[in-house]
């Protein structure tokens, strides 16, 4: 009740107010609705103190697919997410079979970032610099809206000077945006998309050291190395001012603790305005540390450039030194050692991370390499990010640094890749460094890759190419002349390290035009990289091109899935390769581990391996690997990442990885078994028994099963000419092989060395046991402390386990994931590739037994605790803690932390904040005051945004926020959208508002309430949710068209499909294909799809051109497949039949694809995409068509390479193009209703204006009708209110591309015009106009009729709908009221006008208002009524009892609030009471208790006692009930201080007889006290009894009988009994129960008081 009259009394004074002071601004509003977006870190500065660069990583916000003008300054990214780079879009999205496996089928598009920062004025005359250390792909880059310039490339470097477009006030939030696109096909793997690498900001003087502006050269290192060593410096020195400038250029070389190493250089030099200069010296070292594989010494190179005394610049640059050499008879040597590169292939993804370039996820590869033994990395196939480079500097890896896949021409159908761009050139208004107009894109890439690896110790060659023309299908003629050009770009910028490729010809033939590239590489100075090359193809290619230096740029191309033993190779039923190093389990192309380690170690003049791959990676799952749409499996969008690693996604070994250790590592002993000893985990030799490889490199191996001795072998050893070793064992193998009858338990090995000695410190699995069921997991992390920067990472590993801590191999458990504390989980992965959980959920599958979980650190430094969980199972928590880095030197406020949006309704001022918590670069905090600008005001009566700007106490630094004005949004946009049968679509985060007038708000947050299941069938879909606008929520609906479920693509060549085609073949002939025919050319054309593969002993199940071998020139020939209907297609997959004589591979030039076209009756080439080929002893080789093809016949060209060879297939299979669902584009209302009637026949429809999309309807005098809209094709439709006669219906098609604006214009009878001209003259009056201001000379009753009558007449005149009748009365109504105004007595003007309100508010209040309000103020209420009424009418009352009457009658009406006490509580406690008894209980806390229970008396007969008298009674006899105190009994007391005085003082020593004289005296006090607790008689009783036990008796005293034990310890005698015990108190058992809450809380705030 208080708060109605609250308000009532408010309005009064409020209106009083109004008469005397300007008007209230709207602005006071109570109730204010604002939000405001996510607190966010503002930087203060732009780079730390004393920095050139810095990452510019944070605080970027990313919207995933094209919006319009996202590149201007004012564009509204409020609703975009935050992210922190490096950054991947594609990672977080669904896979799907729409994607391609090659891949990974997960999704690309277009991305946008955008980067606010502020400049400070101090940086006025210097020169900013933004780094991209890669962009996946065409990325464009804007400042304040101006386009800078692009970059297509997603693999090098590239820079943009800030310079020009930037604003240096110190509070203009300058605006960086950028715009990546990665149009799927785009890659031969998974790519990632968006800005993946680190941003870097660098901010110098306008003369500064340029662009990767040092190069550092030794001279005749492996000369001098033990003497002086003379190193050339060239510096670029760039002046970006307009003056010329003479500045001194100083060289110094720092070792890796920051000491001079050399002598310093200077030279003075003059740099012309906007110009730069290459200046040359050199410096002098001692016998430098050299850098290696085993060392990796680092130094440093500082450079300085200095004007007079100041330093304007200061750059350095890391540096190694070391010298090596490629032989074409010895191979590798680095620093005079022969070696043999030990190396991998890698392609960049970071598993669940996908491309995201995080320098800790790079660091864990390399360590986890490094310790397998590997000292080389081969970047394939594309430029490495500099954190990688950094990274092998540190380590000591080896790296070939690879600029290309291919070059113009595109592979595999992928028509959006790089090759399109790569002869474009840069255009005169591209502003990207380094690039000239005119320039290639490929010159500037190859130039960009060098350019900034140039001085890494760790880059040894530059690749120019990887396989250029595999699976190209257009020209690669012009190749030869292109790579002489790309030779000479690498050699224009480095000419210190060899130019290489990857090489998979292997081509004997000079004149191929592979060899001829290869030539020209080694004349270049260039090794040789070949692909794939067995023994054979090795040792020819070294006889054929002797000079050449050559090594294997991949070989082994083994493909696992790790802790899978059930099959020896492909499981297609569940998706998995064997863990089994056998042909079985490799490529068609590769070879297996071992093999390809035997063609390295056994040639010296082999330099060396790099394995196809180190890491898995996602996309191109071979054997399950395909171009275009769709699956390859039959099973969806699995798998989608490869085989090939040594390691998987999740980084976890497989069993390869021990296999290189055992070959490559030097520095340990292996000893290494298979990860499962489970009967039904492992597959079984014709025999029954299990194949047992023990990976070693000791000399000799026991092997034993349950401790029971079951083999041993002994290793040979073996030396090549120059030196090299290693060893095999009786199976001519690397390592030895067992085959052993399974038996439960535990299988182990032990290892010796050529002695016979024991080794016990060996790295691997030595035994497996035989597993439990799983019971527990086992969490462990690979840090136990990580850096509080934001992007630091622990890897934590979960293992399940049985109870008897074993590994449970084959255990896929789900594991759930929770964090608390200071971190964020980031990725979650288990290495499965065909496992397609989200890699960035908070679950998954455990796989043979393991999980991963990635941690990401916050920047508070603290801890993170990490817990893995599994239904069934005990979990298990790791922590991890996470710590700042140290700074040195005075503290200074990095950055801050603020909301940069706030969200006001119009009219309301924000509530700007008046602190913010302010971070120092020590990691300390502190609250800051702001003190902002003014602004304004005016601006917040009208919908739109404005910055409002204030300063930061202490600091000069600008704070700023967006202030975001909102008007009232009438409805939400509606979303449509499609899905198939069992997939939930993605719903929009955010949907705008929409005003009455049709405009569009901002967007603003979406919460979706989607029930379970609800996609499971067919039909449309009704989501409903909520969106949150300022602080309410508007209904939102998406309608949802779930179409059947995307069928898998059908093989329609197999014989079992219901329109299975024939087959015919042919061959060209004079140019002109001859007609089909049924005959094989040779063998069968029968069984090409009876779903055998590999039956070569049956001529009947292949079909070959034997028969026309020798033909020359070699013969063209087809086989055709005829449907009897027209099929849309895209991929076809053959088996080549090769054999040991005379069947070879075709080769990709050499397989080709035609359709009929039955519309033009033509036969017509089918551009394909070809990946490599394979004998179909090996499985397929898929083919894809770069677009769908639709018809009912197809021909498969083929020809052999060379005059004498024969081509053939043993199966064919075609695959039909699965249609992806279509999405809905039209936007059209199909139906549209006013009153539940079609419009058209509604009464008064006047017609439909096609052009305007207007329905115009004449109502009359009726009231609007409710409309509805219907649409066939699933728009999103939304129906706004009325808005000046019209309704708008907004349509927006499901696809989103659409929206259409449909009217329903309403015309309405014009009413009869009302004259208010005569009433507004009047009211405007002199006469009037003076009346109303001059209120203190009439009475008070007169002036409240006047007034009354005023504001009466001014509503009519406002009121649009006023009938002229209101009018006319308004009008004699304030004539009257103006008429009957009488003057005040003449010298004293009493004002009765608050008390004229006060009546009228009193006078509102019913007898239902007063029904249970205590008596007293209702009669106190209406007398003081009454008395105020007869003052009022009394014109002679004075002021003094207007003002009596008023404050009377004022607080009457605040008393209204004193409602009668409801006492049923209080009754029924107090009849509870009845039968307490005073003599049990002490005297004080009965006094107490019935003082409060006279009280409780006293209100229960007071009708007027109010509810919170009534409340506070109850209490307080509650409490003082529940601290009454039962009188303790005192029997046991009293009979020990009995006993006690019977003893006599003289038997007892002094020293024992005065504690127990004390302990008596004590006993007596307490026992005459009535007001002891029961406390204190035990204690009491306890003293006496120690005292007595304690009396000594003297030598010669009797034996006092009185002294005994009949009082026992532990004596239940004495109880103590509380209020409620039932001893005492049994009446009250049940109240006390119920009492027992509300005494908790009665102590609860007892000690909060």
């Amino acid at each position: 009740m208080k708060k109605s009259w609250d308000k009532k009394i408010s309005a009064a004074l409020t209106a009083t107010l109004i008469l005397t002071v300007a008007p209230v601004s709207t602005l006071a509003q109570p109730n204010a609705r604002i939000t405001q977006s996510t607190p966010e870190d503002v930087y203060v500065d732009i780079i730390g103190e004393g920095e050139r660069s810095t990452l510019f990583n944070e605080n970027w916000k990313f919207h995933r697919g094209n919006v319009e003008n996202a590149q201007n300054v004012d564009f509204n990214d409020t609703s975009w997410d935050n992210v922190n780079l490096p950054h991947d879009y594609s990672i977080d999205q669904e896979f799907t079979t729409s994607g391609e496996a090659e891949s990974g089928f997960l999704p690309g598009g277009v991305g946008w970032y955008r980067k606010t920062f502020v400049v400070p004025e101090k940086y006025q005359g210097k020169q900013l610099m933004v780094e991209f250390d890669g962009a996946y792909m065409n990325a464009e880059v804007y400042l304040n809206g101006k386009k800078l310039g692009e970059h297509p490339y997603g693999y090098t470097a590239f820079a943009f000077d800030l310079t020009d477009e930037l604003v240096f006030d110190g509070k203009t939030e300058n605006v960086l945006v950028v715009k990546t696109n990665n149009k799927i096909p785009s890659s031969r793997w998974y790519s990632g998309s968006g800005i993946y690498r680190d941003v870097t900001l660098t901010v110098t003087d306008e003369v500064h050291v340029g662009y990767n502006g040092t190069q550092i050269i030794a001279k005749d290192l492996e000369t001098n190395k033990n003497g002086t060593v003379e190193v050339d410096v060239t510096t670029t020195v760039e002046n970006d001012g307009d003056t010329n400038k003479t500045v001194t250029v100083k060289n110094t070389l720092l070792d890796e603790k920051g000491n001079v190493a050399s002598d310093t250089t200077t030279s003075e030099v003059q740099i012309a305005a906007d110009e730069s200069q290459d200046v040359k010296q050199s410096v002098s070292v001692e016998s430098p540390e050299l850098w290696s594989v085993e060392d990796a010494n680092m130094y440093k190179m500082k450079t300085e450039i200095v004007e007079g005394n100041e330093v304007l610049d200061t750059y350095e640059t890391d540096y190694g030194f070391r010298y090596y050499d490629f032989n074409n008879n010895e191979g590798f040597s680095l620093n005079g050692e022969n070696m043999k590169l030990k190396g991998v292939c890698m392609h960049h993804d970071q598993g669940s991370l996908g491309a995201v370039a995080n320098h800790d996820a790079i660091e864990r590869q390399v360590k986890i390499l490094k310790e397998m033994g590997c000292n080389a990395i081969r970047v394939t196939h594309n430029p490495a990010a500099s954190a990688l480079l950094d990274i092998c500097n540190k380590y000591g890896i080896l790296v070939i640094n690879e600029a290309f896949d291919g070059w113009t021409e595109y592979k595999n159908g992928n028509v959006n890749d790089y090759t399109a761009h790569f002869e474009e050139t840069i255009t005169a208004d591209n502003q990207i460094i380094n690039g000239e107009p005119g320039m290639q894109w490929g010159e500037f890439d190859v130039k960009a890759m060098v350019d900034g690896a140039k001085n890494d110790p760790s880059v040894i060659m530059w690749s120019i190419g990887n396989e250029i023309d595999e699976g190209v299908s257009s020209s690669t003629s012009h190749y030869v002349n292109l790579a002489s050009d790309i030779i000479k770009w690498v050699q224009e910028v480095d000419t210190t390290r060899p130019i290489t490729n990857g090489d998979n010809r292997k081509n004997t033939n000079p004149n191929d035009a592979i060899s001829q590239i290869n030539q020209k590489i080694y004349e270049a100075g260039g090794v040789v990289g070949m692909n794939y090359a067995n023994n054979n193809q090795t040792v020819s290619m070294h006889n054929t091109y002797g000079d050449w230096p050559l090594y294997g740029a991949e070989t082994a191309s083994s493909v696992h899935s790790r802790g899978v033993y059930s099959t020896s190779g492909r499981d297609n039923s569940i998706l998995q390769m064997s863990e089994y190093d056998n042909d079985a389990a490799k490529v068609g192309w590769g070879h297996s581990a071992s093999d390809a380690w035997q063609f390295v170690i056994k040639n010296d003049f082999n330099a060396g391996e790099f394995v196809w791959t180190g890491f898995d990676y996602i996309g191109e799952p071979t054997p399950w690997n395909g171009t275009g749409a769709g699956s390859v499996s039959g099973q969806g969008a699995k798998p989608k990442s490869s085989f090939f690693g040594i390691l998987d996604t999740a980084g976890f070994p497989k069993d390869t990885y021990y296999l290189y250790k055992s070959l490559w590592d030097e520095n340990s002993t292996t000893l290494h078994l298979m990860s499962t000893w489970n009967n039904n985990e492992i597959v079984k030799n014709y025999d029954g028994t299990v194949k047992v490889d023990v990976f070693t490199n000791a000399a000799k191996v026991e092997l034993y099963l349950n401790g029971e001795k079951i083999g041993e072998d002994t290793a040979t050893k073996h030396t090549t000419d120059l030196g090299y070793t290693y060893q095999t064992f009786s199976n001519g193998e690397f390592y030895p092989s067992f085959n052993v009858n399974w038996a439960a338990g535990t299988l182990s090995a032990k290892a010796y060395d050529e002695a016979g000695n024991l080794i016990s410190d060996t790295e691997g699995r030595n035994s497996v046991s035989t597993n439990g069921a799983a019971a527990k997991l086992d969490a462990y992390a690979d840090k136990t402390e990580i850096k509080a920067d934001g992007s630091s990472l622990s890897y934590i590993t979960v293992d399940v386990k049985d109870a008897s801590n074993n590994m449970v191999a084959g255990a896929d458990n789900r594991i759930n994931f929770s964090i608390e504390g200071d971190g964020k989980i980031v990725g979650v992965d288990n290495g499965n590739a065909s496992d397609t959980d989200s890699y960035k959920g908070n679950s998954r599958k455990a796989f043979s037994g393991k999980a991963l979980v990635i941690v990401q650190s916050t920047k508070n430094e603290g801890a993170f605790t990490l817990t893995a969980s599994s239904n069934g199972l005990t979990s298990s928590s790791v922590t991890v803690n996470t710590k700042r880095a140290s700074v040195e030197g005075e503290a200074y406020l990095q950055s801050y932390k603020i909301s940069k949006n706030m969200y006001v309704p119009v009219g309301q001022e924000p509530q700007l904040p008046q602190t913010v918590v302010g971070t120092y670069n020590n990691g300390e905090t502190k609250d800051l005051t702001i003190v902002w600008d003014s602004y304004d005001k005016s601006l917040l009566n009208k919908t739109g945004e404005f910055t409002v700007t204030g300063k930061l106490q202490d600091s000069d630094a600008t704070v700023s926020v967006t202030v975001h004005v909102i008007g009232d949004v009438v409805a939400m946009e509606g979303y449509s959208t499609v899905t198939n049968v069992g997939i939930a679509p993605k719903l929009p985060q955010t949907l705008r508002g929409i005003y009455e007038n049709g405009d569009y708000s901002e967007a603003f947050p979406v919460t979706w309430d989607i029930p379970e299941n609800v996609f499971d069938n067919e039909g449309i879909v009704t989501i409903t949710g909520t969106a949150s606008v300022l602080d309410e929520s508007i209904d939102v609906k998406a309608t949802v068209r779930v179409e059947p479920g995307a069928a898998e693509s059908t093989n329609i060549a197999s014989k079992n499909y219901s329109d299975a085609p024939s087959f015919t073949n042919g061959k060209m002939q004079n140019g002109v294909p001859t007609e089909p025919s049924t005959s094989a050319i040779s063998d069968s054309l029968l069984k090409l799809n009876d779903g055998i593969t590999n039956n070569s002993s049956d001529t009947n199940a292949r079909w070959t051109n034997w028969a026309i071998r020798n033909e020359s020139p070699v013969a063209d020939t087809y086989v055709q497949l005829e449907w009897q209907k027209e099929y849309k297609m895209q991929n076809v997959k053959l088996w080549h039949f090769t054999d040991s004589a005379y069947s070879v591979l075709p080769g990709d030039d050499n397989v080709r694809f035609e359709y009929y076209d039955s519309a033009t009756n033509q036969w017509i080439e089918i551009e394909s995409s070809h990946i490599t080929q394979v004998s179909y002893l090996a499985g397929d080789t898929p083919y894809g068509f770069i677009n769908p093809i639709t018809t009912s016949k197809l021909r498969i060209w083929l020809k052999a390479p060379q005059v004498g060879k024969c081509i053939g297939l043993t199966e064919v299979e075609v695959y039909n193009y699965v249609e992806q669902t279509p999405v809905n584009t039209t936007a059209n209302i199909d139906e549209l209703k006013l009153n539940g009637t079609v419009i058209e026949d509604f009464d008064g429809f006047e017609g439909y204006n096609e052009e305007t999309r207007t329905y115009t309807v004449n109502l009359g005098n009726n009231d609007y009708p409710t409309v509805e809209a219907f649409a066939n094709n699933n728009e999103a439709i939304t129906v706004l209110p009325v808005f000046e006669n019209e309704v708008k219906i907004i349509v927006r098609s499901e696809d989103g591309n659409t929206t259409e604006t449909y009217k329903v214009k309403f015309i309405k009878d014009t009413p009869p015009v009302v004259d208010k001209e005569e009433l507004a003259n009047y009211v405007a009056s002199q006469e009037i106009t003076t009346a109303i201001n001059s209120a203190d000379k009439y009475t008070a009753s007169s002036y409240a009729a006047f007034k009354a009558a005023y504001d009466n007449a001014n509503v009519v005149l406002n009121d649009s709908n006023a009938t002229q009748q209101q009018v006319n009365e308004a009008y004699q109504n304030l004539q009257t009221a103006y008429a009957n105004l009488k003057e005040a007595s003449v010298g004293e003007t009493v004002n009765k006008f608050e008390l004229s309100i006060a009546v009228q508010m009193a006078q509102a209040v019913s007898d239902a208002d007063l029904e249970n309000v205590v008596p007293a103020v209702v009669n106190e209420f209406k007398a003081a009524l009454a008395e105020a009424q007869t003052i009022l009418a009394n014109d002679k009352a004075t002021q003094d009892e207007v003002d009596a009457s008023f404050n009377r009658l004022a607080n009457a009406m605040w008393k209204l609030e004193f409602f009668k006490g409801d006492k049923k509580l209080l009754q029924s406690f107090v009849n509870q009471l009845g039968d307490l008894n005073k003599s049990d209980y002490s005297e004080s806390t009965w006094n107490v208790f019935e003082t409060a229970l006279n009280k409780a008396n006293e209100v229960l007969v007071n009708e007027n006692a109010m509810q919170e008298e009534v409340d506070e009674t109850y209490t307080k006899l509650v409490k003082a009930f529940l601290e009454l105190r039962l009188l303790p009994n005192k029997d046991l007391l009293n009979s020990l201080i009995n006993q006690a005085e019977s003893l006599n003082a003289a038997n007892y020593t002094a020293e024992s007889w005065g504690p127990f004289n004390l302990a008596l005296v004590n006993a007596k006090n307490v026992y005459n006290d009535p007001e002891a607790t029961a406390e204190e008689i035990t204690n009491a009783k306890i003293a006496i009894e120690a005292a007595m036990a304690g009396l000594v008796s003297k030598p010669t005293a009797p034996v006092d009988s009185n002294v005994s034990d009949t009082v026992k310890s532990g004596d239940t005698t004495v109880n103590v009994a509380k209020t409620g015990d039932t001893t005492s108190f049994a009446g009250v058992t049940g109240l006390a129960a119920s009492l027992t809450a509300l005494a908790y809380l009665f102590v609860s705030k007892k000690k909060k008081d």
